[in-house]
């Protein structure tokens, strides 16, 4: 469900203004289901009033087509781009290929270089920074400054600071979703249970011994994808602990990082909270929607995950259940409110038979109007900023969201580095081991500093 795109440090005074605006005049989701117009190469519906202005090219006509994945995000969106975008280009040949599985299916295509022209890089097995290291994905600079808004301003001038990522000088996501992955829990089993809600991990630990006494779990997670886990649980608490530059320490097996006291420590409270019993029983056996499931049926408070979980299972949300985020519990007493940010993007392949039409459609879904009807259909915030000003935003779950991240006192970083593969299918799949009771955190950060050592010396 996610895919972040490494991205620089945004000062929470940006993301208050550019961002989260979003309740009053400006938007900047991200998510995490981590989404243009006006350039050259769209004609008709860059002239629309809905977002963006360019000058008249010819009118788009042969093949072009579409990898999407359908994960948390949904494709009731997608369907009203895509038949829009048909109604606005009758003589271009639109092609499909959509669903839970797509990614997997076009695996092929991409290694022999004949991939779709636009892709959606969301989900398992989806496009990643190899593909554009490799040379598959097209370098999108010139298009992020010759492609206007409806303002006159560049796309790039709409896209939140630090999103659009650099690899090796290149420009080659288009990022849409704005994700920060945390804590979610159910407002309501709180104040039924005369719980407060934890402001950093000591209250984290407290809440859980008070749930534990009424037979609920302090929180699940999908252990058959323990990166729900790391990503939602243990990054927050790394930049709290350390900021971007620890984060990117752990990420890139910087040595002695794993021993150091600030990460250790980290991955002692999950040691306590496993010790404890303060986990779901039988957690690491559930796959994402298991666990989201087994929170909905309130027999754990707080799951971590991304801003896709509601969207995903709107369809069995108790209509009692007050869905709410937060990252305070992610920080020692002292430490700052933290959220890793990061962006779902869109990519056009190196070796498209249509540019002018794929950069149409990317064109088309930064329109203003597409931009508004993301945010009301899947409940994210997006990384391109626009007037929300009467878009209905009615999840109290977005909006809490909101409030986290306009809070000038929380500090939300992007880093740039890219996760030493092996290291990081360790970090993730070790952690089942601690919360079963079948490694120390010790042995857990001393396999790390193994494995890491080993990767750096073979490269």
């Amino acid at each position: 469900m996610k895919k972040i795109n490494a991205i620089k440090v945004l000062s929470v005074s940006v993301i208050m203004i550019m961002l989260f605006a979003l309740l009053s005049t400006g938007c900047g989701s991200q998510s995490k289901n981590p989404e243009s117009t006006g350039s050259s190469e769209t004609s008709r519906q860059s002239s629309e009033s809905t977002g963006t202005t360019a000058p008249e090219v010819k009118e788009l006509t042969g093949n072009v087509e579409l990898q999407i994945f359908v994960g948390g995000y949904g494709d009731a969106w997608w369907n009203e781009m895509i038949d829009a975008f048909k109604k606005q280009n009758p003589k271009l040949n639109v092609i499909v290929s959509m669903g839970p599985k797509v990614n997997t299916q076009m695996k092929t295509r991409w290694v022999s270089d004949d991939a779709p022209d636009f892709v959606y890089c969301d989900g398992a097995d989806s496009v990643t920074n190899q593909h554009a290291i490799d040379g598959k994905l097209m370098d999108l600079k010139d298009y992020f400054d010759s492609t206007q808004a409806g303002d006159g301003k560049s796309i790039r001038e709409h896209i939140l600071p630090g999103m659009i990522t650099q690899i090796n000088g290149g420009e080659f996501f288009a990022p849409y979703i704005f994700n920060a992955w945390s804590l979610f829990y159910d407002s309501k089993l709180m104040t039924d249970n005369s719980i407060a809600v934890p402001q950093n991990t000591d209250d984290f630990l407290a809440a859980g011994e008070a749930l534990k006494a009424k037979g609920i779990a302090l929180m699940d997670y999908a252990g058959m994808y323990p990166g729900y886990l790391y990503f939602g649980f243990v990054e927050p608490q790394i930049v709290a602990a350390g900021g971007k530059q620890l984060l990117e320490d752990t990420m890139t097996g910087k040595p002695g990082v794993y021993n150091s006291d600030a990460f250790k420590n980290i991955i002692k409270r999950i040691e306590a909270m496993a010790q404890k019993g303060y986990f779901l029983k039988g957690t690491t056996a559930l796959n994402h929607t298991q666990s989201q499931m087994e929170w909905l049926n309130r027999k754990a408070a707080f799951i971590p995950n991304g801003l896709w979980v509601e969207n995903e299972m709107k369809n069995d949300i108790p209509s009692d259940f007050v869905m709410q985020y937060t990252a305070a519990p992610l920080r020692a007493a002292g430490e700052k409110v933290s959220l890793v940010g990061s962006a779902v993007s869109m990519a056009i392949s190196a070796n498209t038979k249509n540019p002018e039409a794929a950069k149409a459609f990317l064109t088309h879904i930064y329109k203003d109007s597409s931009v508004k009807r993301f945010i009301e259909v899947c409940g994210a915030p997006t990384c391109y900023k626009v007037d929300t000003t009467g878009v209905n935003i009615s999840s109290q779950m977005v909006r809490s969201c909101m409030d986290v991240l306009a809070d000038p006192e929380v500090q939300v970083v992007t880093p740039q580095a890219i996760y030493l593969t092996e290291v990081q299918t360790m970090m993730f799949n070790q952690l089942n081991s601690i919360v079963l009771g079948k490694m120390t955190a010790d042995e857990y950060c001393a396999n790390l500093e193994k494995e890491a050592a080993r990767v750096l010396a073979s490269k």
